[in-house]
C-alpha cells in the first residue's frame, strides 16, 4: 500500500514534525510531504483553475492520487487546523481532482478520491474529552467528514495526543512510540 503523511504544521521543529519523521523511516512504502517546505499562494481566492497552481501544489496532487492511504498530521489551534494546512487543502482539493459536479445545476458532488483511505492525528494542548465533549468533536466533522468524506476519502481512525505542553520529552517519545506501534497493528 504506498502511504502518503502530510505535516500540516508551518514549523519544522515541532512535535507533529518528530511524529511524521518517525513514521516515515518506520512505516514502509511511505512518502512524506511537510507543508512548510512548499512553495505555494495558500490563499484560496474563490475559483479554480488547474493553471493556477503551484508546482509543489501539482506535484502534492500527483501524490495523493498515488496514495491508497494518508495520514494527516497536524495541531489542532482554535479549534481548527492552522492557516497553512487550510489553505493547502482549499488550493489543493479542487473540482477535476478531489470532486466534481455532474453538471453546473447539480448540487451532489462526485468524490473522485474514492477508494482512499485515512488517519487523522492532531496533537493539542487541552485534554482529549475537551475537544470530544467541549469542542463537539469538531474535527471529525471539520476534517474527516468535511473535507475527506466531501472527496470519497474514509478516515479509518482519529487520534488526538493531547495535553502536549505539559509533557516531557520522555512523555512525548513514549507517546511516538506507541502511535507507531499501534499504526503497525
Amino acid at each position: 500500500m504506498k502511504h502518503l503523511i502530510i505535516n500540516g504544521h508551518p514549523n519544522q521543529k515541532s512535535f507533529c514534525t518528530r511524529i511524521c519523521q518517525k513514521l516515515h523511516s518506520t512505516l514502509s512504502n511511505t512518502s512524506l510531504l511537510s507543508l512548510y517546505e512548499l512553495s505555494f499562494n495558500p490563499v484560496f481566492n474563490g475559483t479554480y483553475s488547474a493553471n493556477d497552481l503551484e508546482p509543489d501544489l501539482q506535484n502534492a496532487q500527483a501524490k495523493i492520487k498515488s496514495a491508497a492511504h494518508i495520514t494527516l498530521v497536524f495541531p489542532t489551534w482554535w479549534w481548527s487546523v492552522p492557516a497553512l494546512l487550510k489553505g493547502f487543502l482549499d488550493r489543493t482539493l479542487t473540482p477535476g481532482f478531489a470532486f466534481s459536479y455532474k453538471s453546473s445545476t447539480s448540487q451532489i458532488q462526485q468524490k473522485l478520491l474514492k477508494g482512499k483511505t485515512a488517519t487523522i492525528i492532531t496533537t493539542m494542548d487541552s485534554p482529549k474529552w475537551f475537544a470530544k465533549y467541549l469542542m463537539g468533536n469538531v474535527l471529525k466533522h471539520q476534517i474527516a467528514k468535511g473535507v475527506f468524506g466531501f472527496c470519497g476519502i474514509k478516515v479509518t481512525r482519529i487520534i488526538v495526543l493531547d495535553r502536549i505542553k505539559f509533557r516531557e520529552s520522555s512523555e512525548k517519545q513514549k507517546m511516538i512510540d506507541h502511535l507507531i506501534a499501534k499504526l503497525k497493528a
